[in-house]
């Protein structure tokens, strides 16, 4: 693959992160209002379109990774920044604020992620002790 090949494939696959992004906050939006209203099915519905999305999400990490190494010769965190320096400073601006609106996207989705988390752990818990008691003997006397 040519290198204009693999900065055409980086540039695609941060738009099509983006995207995907948009989609998973969506998914997640809708994984919190099934919670809420304890529709399981929607819940393992919503679920699994985000396991399902979040695999694409990862191959084109993998992907964006390897294709930076390639470019610049480095990776981790100097990889990006490398790859901006290589780019003509007007291609390079869109880029950095796509690459910055990925990175919000992510951390948007991250806190959802945590927020449905801490719900649907909450839920359970709640379940637990109406199913099987909190441990105290509700009839006994409470000195």
């Amino acid at each position: 693959m040519s290198a204009s090949d693999s900065l055409k494939r980086l540039v695609l696959g941060i738009q099509a992160d983006l995207d995907d992004y948009r989609r998973l906050e969506t998914l997640l939006e809708e994984q919190y209002r099934a919670a809420l209203s304890h529709d399981a099915s929607r819940i393992g519905e919503a679920g699994d379109a985000v396991l399902v999305l979040c695999e694409a999400l990862d191959i084109r990490r993998r992907e964006r990774s390897r294709l930076l190494t390639v470019l610049t010769g480095s990776g981790g965190e100097t990889a990006m920044p490398a790859f901006f320096a290589m780019l003509p400073a007007k291609l390079a601006a869109s880029c950095q604020a796509a690459w910055r609106a990925l990175q919000a996207r992510v951390e948007h989705c991250r806190s959802l992620n945590l927020r449905n988390g801490e719900l649907m752990s909450m839920q359970q818990e709640v379940m637990l002790r109406a199913m099987h008691g909190d441990g105290a003997d509700t009839y006994s006397p409470q000195w």
